[in-house]
């Protein structure tokens, strides 16, 4: 039991070990405090190695069989009380329950048998997302260098797991055999998703395995290049392979906004083909041109190219990141004198999903430090714009 004092501070009164409640040798974990009037509050000290946790507080309208651990002076303590002289208190409970948790191996199945083999590689930093049967999600992990990932705390019920994995991986085959080293992600719950795993108390379910599989290239992409004609640009590219390719989509940016114009769709000839072109003569005057290349493969997989510019005469500067890769910092510099600072000038910054990440307003000189510590690690694309118009990209790693 600790006490509030005078001058709010916190000070240890006594200590109890529990036992039974005398005269009631049936009734275990029963503690008591005689105390003077003051402010006071509980605090239940754990083995460090128990599976015991607090349960939820206030449930219900019976406060005589509450438990009153609500973590309100730290973790499994109650509320602070303010007793008088003559109060009894008989009834702070504290109920403990003895949770359940659920053990994820995640691993490269090379040879896409669904069984996890002791030579093949396991994959840390994979999120997993653990959602009960409502739907809800109920906590994010990450698998570790040993490519485990654990959910603990979690109360009896029902749940499964969600893999959310690079569009290059797929998941091998399913509940092939043993079931502690075989693959549990069957999409039950749709892609990437487990079968039901159930939690009893005190429960341990290390048996759960995720085999990923590389996904074959519908193509490598050999070239992208667009030059100017003297009526249209055109825009060419070649590929190593195309393998199950159904077709290809042009689009083109203007620079005036961030939306992609679907230009065209060029089929995929054969295997043979390797090269194809495309002639824009709606190429109106913008100052730089952008384009892009998507090939969709017959069960609807996408691959992107790179983006390739067709800039105007105009263009005299360029855009230097550094370091690479970066930490908590960037440092952009910006070279050349077509450029007026008195224009509307920002950065937007986009992750791989092409979703916005942060935008920097109101630019007015050459070189300046960018902080970037509240970005997670991975590739990002730098948009420089100026009135309204994309002038330069940059791509850059957050590495930490």
């Amino acid at each position: 039991m600790w006490t509030i004092n005078a001058s709010k501070n916190t000070v240890l009164f006594s200590e109890y070990v529990t036992s039974s409640k005398p005269g009631y040798p049936s009734i275990d974990g029963y503690y008591e405090f005689c105390v003077p009037p003051g402010k006071y509050f509980i605090e239940t000290d754990m083995p460090p190695t128990s599976y015991l946790t607090a349960g939820e507080p206030n449930v219900g309208d019976v406060p005589d069989i509450y438990n009153y651990i609500d973590h309100e002076n730290g973790l499994n303590t109650t509320p602070t009380f303010d007793l008088q002289s003559g109060d009894h208190l008989c009834n702070i409970n504290n109920g403990f329950y003895c949770y359940g948790s659920i053990q994820l191996r995640i691993w490269l199945d090379y040879n896409f048998n669904g069984i996890y083999d002791e030579d093949e590689e396991v994959l840390p930093d994979i999120p997993v997302t653990l959602y009960n049967m409502q739907y809800q999600a109920v906590s994010l992990r990450y698998s570790d260098f040993n490519g485990i990932c654990i959910f603990d705390q979690l109360k009896n019920g029902d749940y499964f797991v969600r893999l959310d994995i690079d569009p290059t991986m797929s998941f091998t085959i399913a509940n092939v055999g043993n079931d502690n080293i075989d693959n549990d992600i069957d999409n039950s719950f749709g892609s990437g998703t487990s079968h039901v795993i159930s939690v009893t108390e005190c429960s341990r379910i290390d048996n759960i395995g995720a085999g990923l599989a590389l996904l074959p290239l519908p193509l490598l992409w050999e070239s992208v290049s667009v030059s100017k004609e003297s009526s249209y640009n055109k825009l060419e590219w070649s590929v190593k392979s195309q393998t199950n390719v159904s077709h290809y989509i042009v689009l083109r940016n203007s620079g005036e906004n961030t939306i992609w114009e679907e230009l065209a769709t060029i089929p995929a000839i054969n295997r043979i083909v390797s090269s194809y072109s495309f002639d824009d003569y709606s190429t109106g005057n913008f100052l730089n041109v952008y384009y892009k290349i998507i090939s969709v493969d017959i069960d609807g997989r996408k691959s992107v190219s790179k983006i390739v510019t067709l800039k105007g005469k105009s263009e005299q500067f360029s855009l230097n990141i550094s370091p690479v890769p970066a930490d908590e910092y960037i440092y952009i510099d910006l070279h050349g004198n077509d450029f007026d600072f008195t224009n509307k000038l920002w950065i937007d910054i986009y992750n791989t999903l092409g979703q916005k990440v942060k935008t920097i307003q109101s630019i007015n000189q050459k070189s300046f430090q960018l902080p970037t510590s509240d970005l997670l690690k991975g590739l990002y694309k730098l948009v420089f714009v100026q009135n309204d118009q994309i002038i330069s990209t940059k791509a850059f790693i957050i590495s930490r």
